[in-house]
């Protein structure tokens, strides 16, 4: 990892390291057999600062979260701006931009690749009631067999 970039962006060593004050946390849980399920995580770190920093050099974006423990599976879900934007209280919180959240979720699409990582799922929850994106979410782990008891080690970033 360059210094000279980390050491000038300073905020992306600080959130992973809240990630890393969680790992083993998460690590005994898991060994316990308890699912963990995380709201945001190295995606969505890499991502906003894609997005706000314009950053080219991904590699090193990686570099503080690896090691820590892979997700076994990842939904990302798609909605269009227009409809997150009629939501109630949208706008007040500092990144919750329409333009700004556009470059976010095009940094998402291009990090997140399911095509290459089969542990990502794109879900597409476009005028979707809530019953019905729950369903769709619950089809996905399903799917991925992740409502049955794991017998494989826990994955981490490399």
């Amino acid at each position: 990892m360059p210094s000279s970039t980390f050491l000038t962006k300073p905020h992306i060593s600080y959130f992973s390291a809240n990630r890393w004050e969680l790992a083993a946390k998460i690590e005994k849980l898991i060994a316990n057999g308890t699912n963990v399920v995380l709201d945001r995580y190295v995606y969505s770190g890499i991502a906003y600062s894609l997005a706000k920093e314009g950053l080219k050099s991904r590699e090193w974006l990686y570099s503080p979260d690896k090691g820590l423990p892979k997700p076994d599976l990842t939904i990302f879900l798609i909605i269009l701006m227009e409809e997150l934007a009629r939501r109630k209280g949208w706008g007040e919180e500092r990144y919750e931009q329409t333009a700004f959240q556009e470059k976010v979720k095009k940094c998402f699409l291009e990090i997140l690749r399911p095509e290459e990582d089969n542990s990502v799922v794109l879900v597409n929850v476009d005028r979707l009631l809530i019953e019905q994106t729950r369903a769709m979410v619950w089809r996905a782990i399903a799917e991925n067999s992740l409502d049955l008891p794991k017998k494989t080690p826990l994955n981490k970033f490399t």
